[in-house]
């Protein structure tokens, strides 16, 4: 695994101790709610400030994104003696894995094994399913688990949006110089109503003259979104469609009076009963 970046370090800092929630929004301060329910949004809140501050490293690594449309990585290759393996055919989830830290001797051979290309394709799997490895069912990253029911273990409802103008484009990497409107205003990571197995990439597509896909599903009240700054805020049901769609845009140059309130991560730990 890489090191982190020094500014991503002091990043997550910020995060993990605290963040500028309103004051008795349940959704960002657990105000109100019962310890199950705040410890579930919470993990939530957690895997997407996680995978945020993956999706960042990779950046700082390589100076762009990772691919979310399935296209090998343009600048990246894998294996010994620089063999390349640039996961074609697999999601941006795959390729941040490297900048997780592994909790476990399992998660560890999966990165191991996705950079060798050690896993099997499934029989009969179609040309494009490259993705398509059935060992990988049984090897889900705990940052992929939203705690909800999913037809199969290695389902995820952590997704992007793909499309003119957001965060992933298809058949391009994006650098952070491509963000104008600003990292902390643009969504990268959202709560999908559907699940899709991790490995595969499949998205939410995005497009300005269509309606929006499905989002959230986990929480009554709204879904939470990681942007490209590494903040997790809470976007609750009713929001201004418009608002939606400029922070899902990361170039639209729209005014946004007032983004959606930052998770408190310090407030959410204590509502959830644990202890500094």
């Amino acid at each position: 695994m890489k090191k982190l970046a020094l500014g991503a370090v002091a990043a997550l800092a910020g995060l993990f101790i605290g963040g500028c929630g309103a004051k008795g929004d349940p959704a960002v301060t657990g105000a109100g709610l019962s310890k199950e329910e705040t410890r579930h949004r919470l993990d939530v809140v957690l895997n997407l400030q996680w995978l945020a501050l993956a999706a960042g490293n990779y950046c700082s690594n390589y100076n762009v994104f990772p691919p979310a449309d399935g296209s090998g990585a343009s600048n990246r290759t894998f294996g010994p003696n620089s063999e390349d393996r640039t996961l074609v055919g697999y999601s941006w989830r795959a390729h941040v894995t490297e900048f997780i830290e592994p909790s476990s001797r399992e998660e560890a051979d999966l990165r191991s094994g996705l950079q060798k290309g050690s896993f099997p394709l499934a029989p009969g799997a179609k040309p494009g399913e490259e993705w398509n490895r059935p060992a990988l069912n049984g090897l889900k990253l705990r940052q992929f688990d939203a705690g909800r029911e999913v037809p199969e273990n290695w389902h995820t409802f952590y997704r992007v949006f793909v499309g003119n103008g957001a965060a992933f484009e298809s058949k391009k990497q994006l650098t952070q110089n491509d963000f104008t409107d600003g990292l902390d205003k643009t969504i990268l990571i959202v709560e999908a109503n559907e699940s899709v197995p991790w490995p595969k990439p499949e998205e939410l597509d995005y497009d300005s003259a269509k309606p929006l896909p499905k989002l959230g599903g986990a929480f009554p009240d709204g879904f939470y979104a990681a942007f490209a700054d590494g903040t997790v805020r809470f976007i609750k049901n009713g929001t201004d469609e418009k608002l939606i769609r400029a922070m899902i845009t990361r170039n639209g140059g729209e005014a946004i009076a007032e983004l959606p309130p930052k998770v408190d991560n310090q407030a959410l730990r204590k509502a959830a009963g644990y202890k500094d």
